[in-house]
């Protein structure tokens, strides 16, 4: 808390807005696609995500002491990944941003499912795997931010925002009820193989999101998408 309040840059709040326009954002099909795009890609990560336990004792034998470590580098790796993320925007736009990140993604599940065929997986294979799909799915929120941003132009900067975390949530509450779903009716090994097929389905929506041209962002917006994107600076 005190790191966040020391270095995130002091922004004036933002006017009281109507219902109506907070929602007007996904009336622009560009906006709505790269919303869709970002539920999607979130739910193939959560489905796997939400039951890694049960993934990771049928593939390789993980008992929970093991399983907490695991986590743990997970979750570096996703703070890795999302560090990364922003600076692929930076480099190379948001689009080649979200195509790297979203088919490492689907390399990294795929190797997870070819680890199950021969069960049981040792961990010198399947950790490093796991670092990977973590670094990868953390990657895809800066590029989402920005193309939705960017899409939505500075008068409806925060409310886009606010409607990309929605669909944030949206897919990693479907992601759960999915990956819940085909655990009781597959089996863990069914998780990534499902996982890596919604990266297609978030590839073709986030391209159609990019097919319009986007608005030019003035100079504060885009210090408002840096920031996001990079909340250390």
């Amino acid at each position: 808390m005190l790191l966040v309040r020391g270095t995130l840059p002091a922004l004036p709040p933002a006017p009281a807005t109507p219902l109506a326009a907070r929602l007007r954002p996904p009336n622009r099909p560009a906006v709505l696609y790269a919303l869709l795009a970002a539920a999607v890609a979130v739910l193939g990560n959560l489905l796997l995500q939400t039951y890694l336990a049960p993934f990771l004792h049928d593939l390789a034998g993980v008992t929970p002491g093991t399983l907490g470590v695991l986590l743990a580098l997970t979750g570096v790796a996703g703070i890795a990944g999302a560090r990364a993320g922003g600076t692929l925007v930076d480099r190379w736009g948001a689009g080649a941003a979200f195509a790297t990140a979203a088919l490492v993604f689907a390399a990294a599940t795929a190797g997870l499912a070819l680890c199950g065929v021969r069960r049981p997986a040792a961990l010198a294979l399947v950790v490093p795997l796991l670092a990977v799909w973590a670094a990868a799915a953390w990657a895809i929120p800066p590029a989402v931010q920005t193309r939705v941003l960017t899409l939505a132009g500075s008068a409806h900067g925060p409310q886009a925002l606010a409607l990309t975390s929605s669909a944030v949530y949206a897919g990693a509450s479907l992601g759960g009820a999915l990956g819940g779903r085909l655990l009781a009716s597959y089996g863990p090994g069914a998780l990534p193989v499902a996982a890596a097929c919604c990266t297609p389905v978030a590839l073709l929506l986030f391209a159609a999101a990019g097919r319009r041209r986007p608005r030019p962002v003035p100079p504060r917006q885009g210090a408002l998408a840096s920031s996001v994107r990079h909340p250390q600076r």
